[in-house]
């Protein structure tokens, strides 16, 4: 059984008539199944849960990149996978997996094809793309290394991303830290500044910040202090044949 969920957004008239064309490919194709409009009143994580009890064997988002990490927290570390229709031609995340936008991404998800993928998890809540945080006061834990940023900073642990000057992460086991700013660095009794960006892969980090929340894939705010790892091959998603990673 296919649950469809439906952004938002999606509401609104305009998009009607791609929303029929897709709904007419996907009964063509054997794939329809049930769909949930998400609304104030809806709890799409209550929704899901729900589905998945009935025995639901794939969840798929609908909308834009968004809706993904919507999703992502119900499904991660279940053996159901996850698929996408993306409605924004321009989606990073649809071109990152090799999904073509609207009727066409139906086709996709009728070959099934499906890969694992790495997963943040900040606190509790799990991240596909990226987690940010910019501010003033940011301080990064690793391991033994404090590295306390001078002034106001972005720090960013990304996953799977072609933002960064053309780099695609992603399943490496690893998140890539990746601090813009000056820079006051501790380890034991060695003191040192380092001016512009630091990169570094990692698994594991502590990050806090007064009164400050991280971004996690552009949407889902998490209030600070946050430990930040990586959780491997953590979601099973359906990809398209002209994927990039």
């Amino acid at each position: 059984m296919h649950v469809y969920i439906y952004d938002d957004f999606l509401e609104k008239n305009k998009y009607s008539r791609i929303l029929a064309k897709i709904e007419t490919r996907l009964t063509d194709l054997g794939l329809n199944g049930r769909i949930f409009r998400l609304g104030a009143s809806k709890n799409i994580n209550e929704i899901i849960r729900d589905e998945l009890k009935k025995g639901a064997k794939t969840i798929i988002g609908v909308g834009g990149d968004l809706i993904i990490n919507k999703i992502l927290t119900s499904l991660a570390n279940t053996s159901v996978p996850l698929g996408f229709i993306p409605i924004e031609k321009k989606s990073e995340l649809a071109n990152i997996l090799g999904i073509p936008a609207e009727v066409e991404a139906c086709d996709v998800l009728a070959s099934r094809r499906i890969e694992k993928i790495d997963l943040g998890l900040a606190n509790d809540s799990y991240f596909l793309s990226a987690a940010t945080l910019q501010g003033v006061g940011i301080i990064v834990k690793l391991n033994d290394v404090l590295v306390e940023p001078i002034n106001s900073s972005l720090v960013g642990l990304y996953n799977i991303s072609t933002r960064l000057g053309g780099l695609i992460l992603a399943n490496d086991g690893k998140l890539n830290l990746i601090i813009d700013s000056q820079e006051k660095i501790t380890q034991g009794l060695l003191k040192k500044q380092k001016p512009s960006q630091t990169r570094l892969l990692i698994e594991n980090i502590f990050i806090n910040s007064p009164n400050s929340f991280m971004l996690l894939d552009g949407t889902q705010k998490i209030a600070c202090p946050v430990q930040i790892s990586v959780q491997k091959e953590a979601l099973r998603i359906i990809v398209g044949k002209n994927r990039i990673f």
